[in-house]
C-alpha cells in the first residue's frame, strides 16, 4: 500500500525541486539534449483497485538525467549498468541488478 508524502517531506522536496531546476536550466543552455527511449506499461484495472504502472527507460551511458518527484511511495529497478544517484545532499553509487524504494 502506498503512503502519502508528509508535510516535512514536501518541504524537503520543494528545496530539491529548485536545485534540480537549476541543474536542468544549466544543461539546457550548455549541452545538446539526449533522449532515452521510453516505453510505458500499465496493468489492466481488474476492479481490485490495484493498478501498476512501469516505465521502461533506456538511458545512454555517460549522460546526466533528471527524474520526477512522485507524490506516492514508489520503487524502480535497474536491470543493467551502474550510475551515481544524487538525492538531496547525498550521492551514492548504484550497480545493477538492484531494486530501490523511494520513500
Amino acid at each position: 500500500m502506498s503512503k502519502k508524502v508528509t508535510k516535512k517531506q514536501r518541504k524537503q522536496l520543494s528545496i530539491q525541486v529548485k536545485r534540480v531546476q537549476k541543474i536542468e536550466d544549466f544543461l539546457i543552455e550548455n549541452t545538446d539534449p539526449v533522449e532515452g527511449p521510453v516505453k510505458n506499461h500499465f496493468t489492466d484495472n481488474d476492479g481490485s483497485g490495484l493498478n501498476i504502472y512501469c516505465r521502461e527507460w533506456l538511458l545512454p551511458k555517460g549522460n546526466i538525467f533528471t527524474g520526477t518527484i512522485y507524490k506516492l511511495e514508489c520503487f524502480w529497478v535497474m536491470v543493467t549498468g551502474r550510475m551515481r544517484l544524487v538525492e538531496g545532499d547525498h550521492t551514492r553509487e548504484i550497480e545493477a541488478p538492484c531494486l530501490l524504494r523511494m520513500w
